[in-house]
């Protein structure tokens, strides 16, 4: 009949509102203009979750063990013997003055260069992100208990998170989250880098065990995630601008691979001194300090390669995985 007859060119009618409700047609490419694929979105918030749970079992782990606190107390006594006072970098990053300033500085670049490139809302995101990772960070410290499990310990006092740790943590996070796409990749590299240097001398110095550190690195790196899957409009790349990253998908592979092994040999070296943990023999100082070296440089680069690729598929939606592929082609015209 000719009124239930459909005008094609109307897009209201039958054929244009299939159209316009599939995701890949015009609806769906506009909306990728605003924010991202929504499995980037899932995926930073699943991330996330799994961080702050590695972050919690990191704390259990080393805190509420016995086996734990013996190896926390053993890499406090013997740390400095492996990683040297006499080192430079140690000296320097022993410094407290020096790292919060470090940290400030690095802030405020990344600030400033979020706003030159006009992302207002990724300037929100940051302030939203340091508010709650300092928050969290230093509100834990002040709560979670440490019980003495045995009386030989060292030192009893909570010391979970380490403040100086999150605090650089969370500085190259702001730092990979403000740069544009070609320098994710290098920025998280150098990130990853300058925390290792702040917990190998907090370490060092008799400030921090390593679990107070792999717990800041896992705690900041997880709400960083969380705040990623809010990424909307001008926290993203400029349309215009969007394209794959060579540099970063190098970058990231490596530290994520390096970042699994290394963790992967912790778990073997923990397991072979086990037996020896409980009486930090002194024939193994060298090889325990060395696996707890591992466990953070795993924890750091495995952290920054994650946040790295996350940062480029809620900045960037690409192919559905995210990294790779064109951009989104224009919608064409009805």
């Amino acid at each position: 009949m000719a009124g239930s007859e459909q005008n094609p060119q109307n897009p209201q009618s039958g054929a244009g509102r299939r159209q316009g409700s599939d995701p890949s047609g015009k609806d769906g490419q506009e909306a990728l203009l605003t924010r991202p694929r929504w499995s980037a979105v899932i995926g930073s918030l699943i991330l996330g979750l799994l961080f702050l749970a590695a972050s919690a079992a990191t704390w259990w782990a080393g805190v509420r063990t016995y086996h734990g606190q013996k190896f926390d107390d053993w890499v406090w006594n013997s740390f400095d013997r492996t990683y040297a006072r006499a080192n430079a970098l140690n000296r320097l990053f022993a410094n407290s003055h020096l790292v919060i300033g470090l940290c400030g500085a690095i802030v405020v670049l990344s600030v400033l260069v979020a706003a030159l490139r006009r992302r207002w809302r990724l300037v929100l995101q940051i302030g939203v992100f340091g508010a709650l990772a300092f928050l969290v960070a230093f509100g834990l410290k002040r709560v979670l208990p440490r019980p003495v499990l045995d009386t030989t310990i060292s030192n009893p006092q909570n010391s979970a998170p380490s403040g100086h740790t999150a605090l650089m943590m969370a500085a190259g996070v702001i730092l990979v989250m403000a740069v544009p796409r070609a320098l994710r990749g290098l920025s998280s590299l150098v990130a990853s880098l300058l925390v290792l240097l702040v917990a190998f001398s907090v370490i060092s110095d008799k400030w921090h065990r390593p679990t107070d550190v792999i717990m800041a690195i896992f705690l900041i790196a997880g709400l960083a995630l969380i705040v990623l899957a809010f990424t909307r409009g001008s926290g993203m790349d400029a349309p215009g601008k969007r394209a794959s990253s060579p540099s970063l998908q190098i970058i990231a592979t490596i530290m994520i691979s390096l970042g699994v092994m290394m963790l992967a040999a912790t778990a073997y070296m923990v397991w072979q001194l086990w037996p020896s943990i409980t009486v930090e023999a002194l024939a193994y100082t060298r090889q325990v300090n060395v696996t707890s070296m591992l466990s953070m440089g795993g924890s750091a680069f495995l952290s920054f390669g994650i946040l790295a690729c996350m940062r480029q598929t809620t900045a960037s939606p690409l192919s559905r995985a995210g990294l790779v592929g064109a951009p989104p082609a224009p919608p064409k015209e009805w």
